[in-house]
C-alpha cells in the first residue's frame, strides 16, 4: 500500500468512528443498553431454564444444536471419531431423540476443536462454549467501535446473536474470526490476517466470498497464509482421524443437501434465497437455478466492490450483506451477518441517524431474533425467517451497491 493509499485509508477510517459519535446521543444510549439487556436476559433466561430441566429430568431438548458439538466430542474421546456420521451412534452420545435428524457434517478440525469439550457435563460445555462465543464476538466487534461503549453494547450483544445462543451454534465464534482478520488487514497484518480467514474454514461454506475479497484488493500476502493454514488445518487432523473422515464427511454432507434442498419449501428456518423461492411454491430446480445466479452475482459483487477505491468500511460492508445472499444453505442463527452489515454500513455512512435508515439499521439489527422469541414463547414457531431474512438483506445490498456506485464514479474534471 502506497503512503498515499494508507493516508486516505487511515482518513476513511477515522471518519467511520466519529459517524458513531451519534450513539452517544440519550437515544444512542438506550439502543446500546436495552439492546444488550435483552439479549442477555433472553439468552440466559433460556439457559438457565434449560439447565434447570436437564439438571430435574436429565433430558436435553431438542432444540439445542449444541448437543451435536458434544456428541461428537463424546465420540472422539472413546477414540470413534467416525461414529459422528453415523445418526444412530451420534444420537445415543448427545441424547438425541431418535427421530430428531441433527448430523455431523464438519471437517477434522473442527471436530478436534470440539474433542475437549466431550471430556464435560454437557451442562459445563454448554456454559462454556456460550460464555466464549459471547466474549469472542465482543472483542472482535471492539476494534470497530471507536471506544462508542453504547455501539459495542448495542453490536456486541445485537439482539441478531439470539438464535446462535439459543441453539448453542458456531456463527458467533466463526463471525469472530472474520472481524479478527479484517482488523488484522486494516491493521496492515496481512500474515495474520491469512492465518485467521484459513481457522475459518472449520466451517468452509460460510466463507465462499471471502476469496473474491482477498482477490479483489490483491492481498496476496494473506492468500498464500490462508492456504497455507488451510493445508495445515486439513492436513494435520487427517493424520489423526485418517482419510476415511473425507469421504465419510462427503457423504454425509450429500445426504443432508438432498434432505434439506428437496423440502425447503417447507423449512422456515432456511433463510436462503433458493429457499424463499422454493416457499412461494417455484419449482425447485427453477429456485436453485435462481440461487446460483445470485451467489455469481454476489462474488462479482465482493470482487468489484474489494478492488474499487472505497472505504474499508463499505468494503467490509458489501461483504457482510452478501454472504447471507450468496449461500443456499444459510439458517436464521446466521442472521447474525446481517447485524454486523448494519455496523459497517453506518460506518461508512450509507446508513444516517435519521428515517427511514434507522429502521433499516433496526431490521439488520434485530436479524432473525424474532423468530427465536415466538419459539421460545410457543405458538409462533412457524414464523418463516427467511421472510425476515432475505428481503432485509437484499434491501442493505441495494443500498450497499447505491453507495459503492456513487462513490466508486470517477469525479469529473472542472471545465478550464
Amino acid at each position: 500500500m502506497t503512503k498515499r493509499a494508507a493516508g486516505s485509508a487511515t482518513a476513511a477510517n477515522a471518519a467511520g468512528d466519529a459517524r458513531l459519535a451519534a450513539f452517544l446521543s440519550p437515544r444512542g444510549w438506550q439502543f446500546g443498553v436495552l439492546g444488550a439487556a435483552f439479549t442477555l436476559l433472553a439468552a440466559g433466561g433460556a439457559l438457565v431454564t434449560h439447565l434447570i430441566g436437564i439438571a430435574r429430568d436429565g433430558v436435553i431438548p431438542n432444540m439445542i444444536d449444541f448437543r451435536v458439538f458434544w456428541g461428537a466430542g463424546r465420540l472422539a474421546v472413546e477414540g470413534t471419531p467416525l461414529a459422528s456420521f453415523d445418526m444412530t451412534q451420534l444420537a445415543g452420545a448427545a441424547g438425541l431423540a431418535a427421530d430428531h435428524y441433527l448430523p455431523w457434517l464438519y471437517p477434522p478440525a473442527m471436530l478436534m476443536a470440539v474433542t475437549p469439550l466431550g471430556l464435560m457435563s454437557f451442562s459445563m460445555a454448554w456454559v462454556l462454549f456460550t460464555l466464549l462465543s459471547v466474549l469472542a464476538f465482543a472483542l472482535a466487534v471492539r476494534p470497530f467501535t471507536a471506544g462508542v461503549l453504547p455501539v459495542w453494547l448495542g453490536f456486541g450483544l445485537a439482539p441478531a446473536c439470539l438464535p446462535a445462543l439459543l441453539l448453542g451454534q458456531n456463527t458467533l465464534l466463526w463471525v469472530a474470526g472474520l472481524l479478527a482478520a479484517l482488523a488484522a488487514l486494516r491493521s496492515d497484518l496481512a500474515i495474520l490476517a491469512g492465518v485467521l480467514i484459513g481457522l475459518l474454514t472449520i466451517k468452509p461454506q460460510a466463507g465462499l466470498l471471502i476469496p473474491f475479497a482477498l482477490l479483489g484488493m490483491g492481498a496476496w500476502r494473506t492468500i498464500l497464509a490462508a492456504c497455507v493454514t488451510t493445508v495445515l488445518l486439513a492436513g494435520l487432523p487427517t493424520l489423526v482421524y485418517g482419510t476415511a473422515y473425507w469421504s465419510t464427511m462427503i457423504e454425509a454432507a450429500g445426504l443432508q443437501a438432498d434432505l434439506v434442498f428437496g423440502q425447503a419449501g417447507n423449512i422456515t428456518l432456511l433463510s436462503s434465497p433458493f429457499s424463499l423461492l422454493a416457499g412461494f411454491g417455484v419449482p425447485l430446480g427453477s429456485a436453485m437455478a435462481v440461487q446460483w445466479v445470485m451467489t455469481a452475482l454476489c462474488a462479482l459483487f465482493v470482487l468489484i466492490v474489494w478492488r474499487a477505491r472505497v472505504s474499508d468500511d463499505l468494503k467490509a460492508a458489501a461483504l457482510f450483506c452478501a454472504i447471507p445472499l450468496a449461500l443456499p444453505y444459510f439458517w436464521y442463527y446466521d442472521a447474525v451477518f446481517l447485524a454486523v452489515a448494519a455496523l459497517f454500513l453506518f460506518r461508512a455512512g450509507a446508513l444516517r441517524p435519521q428515517l427511514p435508515d434507522l429502521g433499516l439499521l433496526a431490521l439488520l439489527w434485530l436479524g432473525a431474533a424474532p423468530v427465536s422469541i415466538g419459539r421460545l414463547v410457543g405458538g409462533t414457531s412457524e414464523v418463516s425467517a427467511r421472510i425476515l431474512v432475505v428481503p432485509v438483506a437484499l434491501a442493505a445490498l441495494v443500498l450497499c451497491l447505491s453507495v459503492v456506485m456513487r462513490r466508486a464514479a470517477p469525479t469529473p474534471e472542472p471545465n478550464v
